[in-house]
């Protein structure tokens, strides 16, 4: 059975949107940084990470967003390419310590507000740590 050249074409055009439809970037983001303190001091070092929280209609909620924490406790978050930002909606939002040093720093530590919602545009988080 031979197939007119324009069938072809469609059928692979086809193929490639389906293709190309399985490799997007996933949930949308907005920018996200901020900075994180400890009793008014800026941390300065570790990861902040912001966990997207499911809603009651998704079972996936979102790939979780990730930044590293500078000398000045700035930290911009990333998702899917570095410094996007973070998934839309609801996080759970933790601060984690870098090595040893930062592990004993940060014991006993708490983040009084561990859910934040990221929202369209840009996004500013100030993450107050009190021990």
């Amino acid at each position: 059975m031979h197939l007119p050249p324009r069938f072809g074409f469609l059928i692979g055009l086809f193929a490639l949107s389906v293709l190309l439809a399985g490799c997007g970037g996933g949930k949308p983001v907005a920018p996200g940084e901020g900075t994180a303190t400890l009793n008014g001091t800026p941390v300065t070092s570790g990861f902040v990470g912001f966990t997207p929280i499911a809603t009651s209609e998704e079972k996936l909620p979102g790939k979780p967003a990730t930044g590293a924490i500078g000398s000045d406790g700035h930290f911009v978050l990333s998702t899917y390419e570095q410094g996007d930002g973070a998934v839309i909606g609801r996080h759970r939002v933790a601060v984690t310590p870098q090595g040893e040093e930062d592990a004993a720093a940060l014991r006993g530590v708490e983040l009084p507000e561990n859910e934040l919602e990221v929202k369209e545009g840009n996004n500013e988080f100030k993450l107050e740590l009190t021990r």
